[in-house]
């Protein structure tokens, strides 16, 4: 999407109707390394937010941060329902991280908006603050 953007090329998509978990990779990152220490207990831990957002929000959140830091208005590339879904597609997917916050001790620190402003920021090279 972020390429569709920077080259003002439309982005065709689902309706974006599926709900998704995200989680940003410096939290992937330090959960990683918090399993990795010799006194966490073995095991399976999900890693995700415990909320579920809809791929149409997270797309058009992306969007925004883009204009935001472009001055410019690209909604209009985001082709939301032109695609159809596919077949047998996960409509809802959330992890729950009860196990991983009571056990690990750790939970994910990065924001959903918070990320997406990280991920555009990224692509041009800059960071900007996180918002937590």
């Amino acid at each position: 999407l972020l390429d569709h953007l920077s080259k003002r090329l439309p982005f065709a998509t689902t309706a974006g109707e599926q709900l998704r978990d995200f989680v940003f990779v410096s939290d992937v990152a330090a959960v990683v390394l918090r399993a990795l220490d010799s006194s966490v207990p073995g095991g399976l831990y999900n890693l995700g937010s415990g909320e579920g957002v809809l791929l149409k929000d997270v797309a058009l959140a992306i969007v925004d941060a883009f204009d935001r830091r472009h001055g410019s208005e690209s909604r209009d590339l985001l082709r939301l329902g032109e695609l159809e879904y596919r077949p047998n597609e996960q409509m809802q997917y959330m992890l729950s991280m009860e196990k991983t916050v009571n056990k690990l001790g750790i939970a994910i620190q990065v924001p959903l908006l918070s990320g997406i402003d990280l991920l555009v920021a990224a692509t041009e090279g800059q960071a900007p603050e996180v918002r937590r």
